[in-house]
């Protein structure tokens, strides 16, 4: 396609979201690459006119079941991460009622003690398929068959009915975290087993409209969890003279990588997070590998070399090169990933 868009003289945009990690797709040259499909407003333009001119308003439920597990789908439209099911309101169909329906759509599963825990703001999330702008009215509930009987449409991939220790340890989509620590800084995940009652909501209003809600702000979306190297000095052989190459040199990068898996989530466990000093001293070989013209082509392996390696989901990479007079340094910056 890539190649196609050259031929065609047209410009050609790449992205992280298909089978071909970031290296491969940088082979073919695309004039840009981008991490997923929520970076394309910024660089065409925002949607205008029809749906895409206001943010869409989704209903999901965190169920539960009688051992207190909890249910987790996994869906191509957030990346293939794990999360809990839901879907859009339709017009004229209140949020509970559109809750019921969507689960009973997507799992076959019907619901009961259907508490509202908190909406969130959920702008350009980079883990969805498409640039979106949701409102998530987040649900927590349970399950009314004593043996529930998971059905899953065409929507999810797979499902999964988990412990929250184990639940925590899984690769869910941001949202979804979000709403498991609300539910755990609130005291619902306690007693799960428990029927509680549900408060009956009056005609014509919703959890919404409650007069002194839960949540009195918006719950914004949380930007992935870094960790940064800084200043790590690498030796190479690069610059365009070959006179230049012959010498061995020093450059310095910064490295910044975004991870899947919150801190909190860790349980102070290294296997849980990204070794930062097994990541630099890959760099440091991989830049003692070989000669090159260009710092350019060294930071782009480097990016590729971490997003495929190791287990950062993004990063963030500046190399800096003392060469031009009068400066006190040149440096290329990018961003590959989420």
């Amino acid at each position: 396609d890539i190649d196609a868009g050259h031929a065609a003289g047209v410009v050609t945009i790449a992205t992280c979201t298909g089978y071909e990690s970031a290296g491969t797709l940088m082979t073919s040259a695309p004039d840009m690459l981008v991490p997923d499909l929520s970076r394309l407003p910024a660089l065409l333009g925002p949607l205008t006119g029809g749906d895409g001119a206001y943010p869409v308003s989704t209903v999901g439920a965190l169920i539960l079941n009688s051992k207190g597990e909890m249910l987790l789908i996994r869906t191509h439209k957030w990346s293939h991460r794990w999360g809990i099911p839901g879907g859009k309101i339709k017009r004229g169909e209140s949020c509970e009622a559109a809750l019921v329906r969507e689960i009973l759509e997507e799992t076959a599963l019907t619901l009961q003690g259907i508490e509202f825990v908190m909406v969130q703001d959920c702008i350009e999330p980079v883990e969805f398929q498409r640039s979106a702008h949701f409102l998530l009215l987040n649900y927590i509930a349970r399950c009314a068959e004593a043996e529930p009987q998971v059905v899953l449409n065409e929507e999810a991939q797979a499902f999964q009915w988990l412990p929250l220790a184990e639940a925590l340890q899984m690769d869910l989509n941001i949202p979804t975290r979000i709403l498991l620590d609300e539910c755990l800084r609130k005291g619902l995940l306690g007693g799960v087993t428990k029927e509680v009652p549900k408060t009956p909501t009056p005609a014509g209003t919703s959890a919404l409209s409650d007069p002194k809600p839960r949540l009195k702000t918006p719950h914004l979306m949380l930007p992935p969890d870094e960790i940064r190297i800084s200043a790590l000095r690498l030796t190479t052989h690069i610059g365009v003279p070959e006179a230049e190459r012959a010498e061995a040199q020093v450059l310095v990068a910064d490295v910044t990588l975004r991870i899947r898996r919150r801190f909190e989530a860790m349980n102070d466990d290294i296997t849980a997070t990204i070794d930062y000093a097994a990541v630099a001293a890959r760099l440091q070989a991989l830049a003692a590998e070989r000669p090159r013209r260009l710092i350019e082509t060294l930071a782009a392996e480097m990016a590729a070399c971490v997003l495929e390696e190791f287990q950062a989901i993004g990063v963030t990479l500046e190399l800096r090169k003392r060469i031009l007079p009068d400066t006190d340094h040149v440096a290329v910056r990018l961003v590959r990933g989420e």
